[in-house]
Parts: structure tokens; C-alpha cells; sequence
């Protein structure tokens, strides 16, 4: 269920991405911004995985 609503967070940011290219959006900030909310849902993606397969357990004393 997250990782569904992580994969479509990820398409709509990469379709703002492709838009804001094709209408040439001269704004580097936004174009940081949704590289950056890409990079955090990765993470959580990442850390929701690792999770699941228990990796994380390994490393807790």
C-alpha cells in the first residue's frame, strides 16, 4: 500500500519534472524542490523495504 502510493507520488513529481522542462520553467529552485521530494520518498521507500525484510533488525543491540 505505501509503496504504491510512493511509486505514484514518484510519476506525478517526474510528470511536474517533464512539464516544467517542456514549458521551460526558468525557476532552478522548483526544479531542486521536486529532486529533493523525489530523494525523500526514495528514502522512505528504502527504509519501508528494508523493514519489511527485517534488515534492520540485525543492526539493533
Amino acid at each position: 500500500m505505501l509503496s504504491t502510493a510512493a511509486i505514484a507520488a514518484v510519476v506525478a513529481v517526474l510528470l511536474l519534472l517533464v512539464l516544467a522542462r517542456l514549458l521551460r520553467v526558468g525557476c532552478r529552485m522548483v526544479v531542486w524542490a521536486f529532486y529533493f521530494v523525489v530523494l525523500v520518498l526514495a528514502a522512505v521507500v528504502l527504509y519501508s523495504v528494508l523493514q519489511q525484510m527485517e534488515v534492520l533488525e540485525q543492526f539493533r543491540p
